[in-house]
């Protein structure tokens, strides 16, 4: 499906989820649930379906709620804005940075015990990545700074780089998702990409850009910086936010999740 088709019907999805739920009728709201596509949390599969292990999860914790929801997968910079601005969405997985920390009414992590399954290393990383027939003189991250990178629009991996790393704000290119971000780099644009350690990996090699890619340099994260989260939109009531965590705590400790993390798990194996 190609981006502008798949960015019209996403849009009105959007509007026509804001428009029914308008309607003072209803005693209690459908939520919009929104994420990105994400692999292997959220994925958009070839049929124009949802598929992913938070999607899964997601409705587990929606039914064990007995709450109304969409989920609707679009690019991230889109889904955080509608999050901001549209009472009865929740957003998934989203970082919580000190900058978003009043933004949203916070309904737990994503992950069981905030364990990302998904990164087996010590310590989860941003990484740069660029073509491989490139060269660059890079040893410390200040090297980094002389050169223009490509991020996402709206996450906080582009927030840590402007105001954690003091990154210059013309050199960080901003795209409206990982897609985008890649094609930056591989029409010239930006020098390098940046992403997360791991999820780099599993979102190329759904492409055809894999082999042309090289790692040139990382930078660890503390935990609290790259933990996901749900998080509802601050003008949801607090009784639909009290239900959904207490229906995630339920989910998380009764054997569902496991079962659930252990059939991705060997999804991905395969």
């Amino acid at each position: 499906m190609g981006n502008k088709k798949w960015n019209f019907i996403t849009s009105l999805s959007i509007i026509l989820f804001i428009f029914f739920n308008s309607v003072p009728v209803q005693s209690s709201p459908k939520i919009l649930a929104v994420t990105e596509d994400y692999p292997p949390n959220s994925i958009i599969l070839s049929s124009g379906e949802f598929d992913g292990f938070l999607v899964e999860l997601t409705n587990l914790i929606f039914e064990q709620a007995q709450l109304e929801k969409q989920i609707i997968i679009t690019p991230w910079a889109r889904a955080y804005k509608t999050a901001i601005t549209t009472p009865n969405t929740l957003i998934f997985g989203i970082r919580k940075t000190k900058k978003r920390e009043k933004q949203f009414k916070w309904a737990g992590a994503v992950f069981k015990n905030s364990q990302d399954p998904w990164s087996n290393k010590k310590d989860f990383k941003i990484e740069f990545l660029a073509l491989k027939d490139k060269q660059f003189d890079v040893s410390a991250l200040n090297d980094l700074k002389k050169y223009n990178v490509s991020s996402i629009r709206g996450d906080a991996l582009t927030e840590m780089l402007l105001d954690k790393y003091h990154w210059p704000k013309k050199q960080v290119l901003q795209a409206a998702d990982w897609e985008q971000s890649i094609q930056l780099m591989l029409h010239g644009r930006a020098d390098f990409v940046a992403g997360y350690q791991g999820y780099f990996e599993l979102y190329l090699q759904k492409t055809s850009n894999f082999d042309k890619l090289k790692s040139i340099y990382k930078i660890s994260m503390p935990k609290t910086d790259y933990e996901l989260h749900y998080a509802f939109n601050f003008q949801t009531s607090d009784s639909i936010v009290k239900k959904f965590t207490i229906a995630r705590e339920q989910v998380m400790s009764d054997g569902r999740y496991d079962k659930l993390l252990n059939k991705w798990q060997k999804k991905l194996a395969l």
